[in-house]
């Protein structure tokens, strides 16, 4: 359980740092990205640090304000279904 907790949450972790990044190279704020998006900015934050995984809705919300290129939505939507499933992995144990 330990191993796998760690995992879920270097996952999230991953995730979150894919997604300041990706708002990074948009130059956005999180105010910007939060107005653009009409996702929460404390939300935004708690993504990016790894403390939440963004909702699927929430997700496409904030890759349509990046201006994200095809093959960097599907490397952060991969990293997003591998941050869920540990996720969903953890709470069955």
């Amino acid at each position: 359980m330990i191993n796998s907790t760690r995992y879920a949450a270097a996952a999230r972790k991953n995730l979150g740092y894919s997604l300041k990044l990706a708002r990074a190279g948009s130059s956005l704020l999180q105010k910007d990205a939060a107005e653009l998006s009409g996702v929460a900015r404390c939300r935004i934050s708690n993504y990016e640090r790894g403390a939440q995984i963004p909702s699927w809705g929430n997700l496409n919300r904030l890759i349509s304000v990046y201006n994200l290129s095809a093959a960097e939505v599907s490397v952060i939507k991969s990293k997003w279904s591998e941050a869920y499933n540990n996720l969903q992995y953890c709470r069955q144990k």
